[in-house]
C-alpha cells in the first residue's frame, strides 16, 4: 500500500513539475498583449482586447462584432511573415507554372523520341531495300553481260 502511494505521489509530483513546464513554455512563446491588441466593435462600442482578454456580453440581444486590424497595428514580424508569405505563394505559382512546362517538354520528347524511332526503322527498312535493289542490279548486271556475250 505505501509503494503504492508513494508511486502515486511520484507520478503526482512528476505531472506538476511537466504541466508548470508546459505553462513556462506557452508563456514564453505567448507574444506581448500590447503587439496582439485588435480593435473590436460590439454593439456601436469600441472595446481594445489584449492577447489575454476575454469579451463577455452581458446584452439580452446579442451584438454585432467587428474586428478591425489595421496595418499599422501589425508589428514587424508579422508584416514580414505576410511578406514571406507572399514570395512563398509566388515561388509556388512559379514552380507550378516550371512543372507543367517540364511536363510538357517530357511529352515533347517523348514525341521526338518515338518520331525518331519510326524514322530509324524507316531507315533500316529502306537500307534493306538498297540492298536488296543492288542485289537485283548485280545480278541484272551479270544477265545483261551474259546475253552480250552471247550476241
Amino acid at each position: 500500500m505505501e509503494k503504492c502511494s508513494g508511486e502515486l505521489r511520484d507520478a503526482l509530483d512528476e505531472s506538476h513539475r511537466m504541466r508548470q513546464d508546459c505553462q513556462d513554455m506557452i508563456n514564453s512563446y505567448t507574444p506581448n498583449p500590447e503587439m496582439c491588441s485588435t480593435s473590436i466593435i460590439i454593439g456601436g462600442e469600441v472595446n481594445e482586447v489584449g492577447a489575454s482578454e476575454d469579451l463577455v456580453d452581458s446584452g439580452s440581444s446579442p451584438p454585432t462584432v467587428t474586428v478591425e486590424s489595421s496595418a499599422s497595428q501589425l508589428n514587424p514580424f508579422q508584416k514580414e511573415i505576410e511578406i514571406l508569405k507572399q514570395k512563398h505563394r509566388a515561388l509556388i505559382d512559379e514552380n507550378n507554372s516550371l512543372s507543367c512546362r517540364v511536363q510538357s517538354l517530357q511529352e515533347e520528347r517523348l514525341d521526338m523520341e518515338h518520331k525518331m524511332s519510326r524514322i530509324q526503322e524507316s531507315n533500316a527498312d529502306h537500307l534493306h531495300q538498297i540492298a536488296s535493289l543492288q542485289s537485283d542490279l548485280a545480278s541484272a548486271d551479270s544477265l545483261r553481260i551474259q546475253f552480250q556475250r552471247l550476241v
